[in-house]
């Protein structure tokens, strides 16, 4: 399961045990189901992220703000694991939901696959490279690895299984 739930197992469940992509909020916790089970690649991101040392936790996004539906924030580094969080709109609708999951749970991996970035500076400095601006003053960022991703997904659950 990939829900926040998955913490009041048992105290033998050690950290390796437990998800890596946590959420409180009922409906972006069965969005992580629904994304798992039918879609391969967002399983693939899940698979990577559980055997990284990033925990992502995804929260819903409460700002006014109708021009982005999903990003990501590196929140701290504590040694061994680091910390990111998704924020979504609440807006979305569940079948859009977990393309947009889709797509941030890449950018990630993006952080997952570069043990250098250990704070939002270097994340910062990272996306400035390899990044696709958004803004206009250089704050937000995408990749096209992470377009993609939300782009496979999103077709991947259109196929009628």
């Amino acid at each position: 399961m990939i829900a926040l739930a998955a913490l009041a197992l048992a105290s033998t469940v050690t950290a390796s045990h437990v998800p890596h992509i946590r959420s409180a909020v009922p409906i972006i916790a069965a969005a992580l189901e629904d994304g798992a089970r039918r879609s391969p690649s967002f399983r693939r991101l899940i698979d990577l992220l559980n055997a990284s040392d990033v925990i992502v936790h995804v929260v819903w996004d409460l700002r006014d703000r109708h021009d982005i539906v999903g990003r990501l924030v590196f929140v701290t580094d504590a040694g061994t694991v680091r910390y990111v969080r998704i924020f979504v709109s609440p807006a979305l609708r569940p079948a859009d939901l977990v393309g947009v999951l889709g797509h941030e749970l890449e950018h990630a991996v993006e952080i997952a696959d570069r043990r250098w970035i250990r704070s939002p500076e270097s994340m910062r400095a990272f996306y400035g490279i390899i990044g696709i601006p958004r803004d206009a003053h250089g704050e937000v960022f995408d990749t096209d690895d992470a377009v993609d991703a939300g782009g496979r997904i999103r077709r991947e659950l259109s196929v009628v299984r």
